[in-house]
C-alpha cells in the first residue's frame, strides 16, 4: 500500500512465495489489479499466477480490461491463467462494457481452442450464436479467430469448427454471418487496422468461394503492408498453385514492399510444387531474381532436401552478381595501387556522397551509414561504388511511385504506415504519399546511388576517396 509505485512493484515480487500461506496477503495482492500504475498491474498479473485459485480470474479480467493494448501485459495474463482460460474468457464476454480488446481476445480464445474440451468450446459457439446485435461483431470475430486457430493447432484431436456446430443450427447461422461480416470489415479501409487484421485472420479459416477474392483484392499499394501480409498468410493456409500465380503476377509483385514479398515467398516453402511455380516465374523474368531477399535465396539454395530445387535455385540466383559493369570494375582496380590523399577524398565525399551517406556524423542517412566500413578491403568499397546494384539489401530497395494526380516520385521506403508511404530521397528529403493517391508503385533493380559515378572523377580522385573512407 506504499505511495510509491516502485515500492508496490517490488512488494509484489517479495509476496510471491508467501501467497499460498497468507490469505490476507493474497487478498491485498489481488487488490492491486486496480492499481493506477501499469507496471504494478503487469507485475500483479505475474504474481497472482503463482497461486492456482479461481479468485485470480476476476483480477486478471480487471487487468486485461485496462491494459488490453499491451502485448506484454497480455502475455503475463496468459501465463498466469493456468487451466482457467475458459473462465477468464467467459468473464470478459459477460461484461458488455468491454473496450475493443481484439488482439488479447484472439490470443485468449486461441488458448481455449487448444486446451479446452469440445463441450466447452460448443458452449462458447452457442454463446456467439445467441448474441445478434451489430455491436457484438467485434468480440465475436476476435473469439472465432482465436478459437479456429487454436482448434487447428491442438497437439492431439484437432477439431473442425464446422463439425462442432453442425448440430447447433443457431450457432451455425450466426457464425456464417460473422464470417460474411469479416469480409466486409477486411475490405473497409476506414476501419482501424487492428480490427481489419482480426477479420482477415478469421477469413483464413473460411471455406467460402468469395473469401479468396476478398483477400487478393487487399494486395494493392493502397493497403498498408500489415494488411497485405495478413492477407498473404490467410491465403497461405490453403495455398494453391492458382493463388500463388495471382500473388506473383508481374504488376502485382513489383508493387510489393520487401516485407510483403518475403511473406509471399515464405508461403511457398512448405510445398515444392509452389517453389517450382516461383522458379518458373523467375525463369520467365516475370519476377526478378534479385527481388527475392538474400535470406530466402539462401533457404532455397541450402535448406531443401529436394535436389532438383537445390540445383535450380543455384542456377536461377547465379547471375545476381554478374553485371555488365564487371569489366569496368576490373579496369578500375588499378586505382588500388595508387596512394590516396585522404584530405582530397574528404572533399570528394562531401561533394558526391554526403547527400545520401554519413561518415562519423557528417552527411545524410539515406543509404547505409559508412562509418563502420573501414575494416572492409578497399576492393570491396570500389566494387560497390562501380556496381551499385552488386548487392542491395531489401531496406535500400528503390521504389517508383506514380500518383493519381500525375506526380512521379522515386526513393527508398522510409516509412510504411496504414495511410501513407514515405519515400526518402537524396539529401534526406522525404516525400509523403497518401496511399489513397497511389496509382502505381513498383520496385526497381537499380540503386538510388548514381550510376557511372567513376565518370565524374579521375583515377587519383577515386584513390583519394577510398583513402578517406578507409580512414587513412
Amino acid at each position: 500500500k506504499d505511495s510509491d509505485h516502485n515500492v508496490r512493484e517490488q512488494a509484489l515480487l517479495l509476496a510471491e512465495p508467501r501467497l499460498k500461506a497468507n490469505p490476507t496477503l493474497f487478498a491485498n495482492t489481488l487488490a492491486l489489479a486496480n492499481d493506477p500504475n501499469p507496471r504494478v498491474r503487469f507485475q500483479c498479473a505475474l504474481t497472482i499466477g503463482m497461486v492456482d485459485d479461481p479468485q485470480i480470474i476476476p483480477a486478471l479480467a480487471k487487468i486485461m480490461k485496462q491494459d488490453f493494448t499491451s502485448r506484454w501485459t497480455g502475455t503475463a495474463i496468459l501465463s498466469s491463467v493456468h487451466d482457467r482460460g475458459f473462465d477468464l474468457l467467459q468473464s470478459l464476454l459477460a461484461d458488455k462494457n468491454n473496450p475493443d480488446a481484439s488482439a488479447i481476445l484472439v490470443r485468449l480464445a486461441r488458448l481455449v481452442g487448444i486446451t479446452e474440451t469440445p463441450a466447452k468450446i460448443v458452449m462458447l459457439l452457442n454463446q456467439i450464436g445467441a448474441e445478434k446485435s451489430d455491436s457484438d461483431f467485434a468480440w465475436q470475430t476476435s473469439v472465432l479467430n482465436g478459437l479456429t486457430d487454436g482448434l487447428s493447432t491442438r497437439p492431439s484431436q484437432q477439431l473442425n469448427l464446422t463439425d462442432l456446430v453442425k448440430e447447433q443450427p443457431i450457432a451455425r447461422e450466426r457464425i456464417e454471418q460473422v464470417f460474411q461480416r469479416s469480409g466486409q470489415i477486411a475490405r473497409d479501409a476506414n476501419l482501424p487496422t487492428a480490427q481489419r487484421l482480426v477479420a482477415i485472420g478469421l477469413l483464413a479459416h473460411s471455406h467460402s468461394a468469395d473469401t479468396h477474392s476478398v483477400l487478393t483484392k487487399l494486395m494493392v499499394p493502397s493497403e498498408p503492408s500489415d494488411i497485405q501480409i495478413a492477407a498473404v498468410r490467410a491465403i497461405g493456409r490453403s495455398a494453391t498453385a492458382e493463388a500463388l500465380r495471382e500473388l506473383i503476377a508481374k504488376d502485382r509483385w513489383n508493387s510489393y514492399t520487401p516485407t510483403v514479398r518475403d511473406a509471399v515467398v515464405a508461403l511457398t516453402f512448405p510445398k515444392s510444387d509452389l517453389v517450382t511455380i516461383l522458379f518458373d516465374a523467375i525463369d520467365k523474368q516475370e519476377i526478378p531474381a534479385w527481388s527475392i531477399s538474400p535470406a530466402h535465396r539462401d533457404k532455397l539454395i541450402n535448406h531443401y532436401n529436394d535436389d532438383a530445387i537445390h540445383k535450380r535455385a543455384i542456377e536461377l540466383f547465379r547471375g545476381l552478381r554478374v553485371n555488365d559493369r564487371t569489366k569496368v570494375y576490373e579496369d578500375w582496380k588499378s586505382v588500388l595501387t595508387l596512394t590516396g590523399n585522404s584530405k582530397n577524398g574528404h572533399a570528394l565525399f562531401t561533394k558526391t556522397c554526403s547527400p545520401c551517406h554519413k561518415v562519423e556524423g557528417e552527411g545524410h542517412i539515406v543509404g547505409p551509414d559508412l562509418t563502420g566500413i573501414r575494416n572492409q578491403p578497399k576492393q570491396n568499397l570500389l566494387l560497390h561504388i562501380i556496381i551499385p546494384e552488386y548487392e542491395i539489401m531489401p531496406t535500400y530497395t528503390l521504389y517508383n511511385v506514380e500518383t493519381k494526380d500525375g506526380e512521379s516520385y522515386s526513393g527508398l521506403l522510409a516509412n510504411d504506415s496504414a495511410s501513407t508511404i514515405t519515400l526518402r530521397q537524396a539529401a534526406g528529403v522525404e516525400q509523403k504519399v497518401p496511399r489513397a493517391n497511389i496509382a502505381t508503385m513498383s520496385s526497381s533493380r537499380l540503386s538510388l546511388m548514381p550510376q557511372e559515378l567513376e565518370k565524374t572523377m579521375s583515377r587519383q580522385d577515386m584513390a583519394d576517396l577510398l583513402a578517406f573512407l578507409k580512414g587513412e
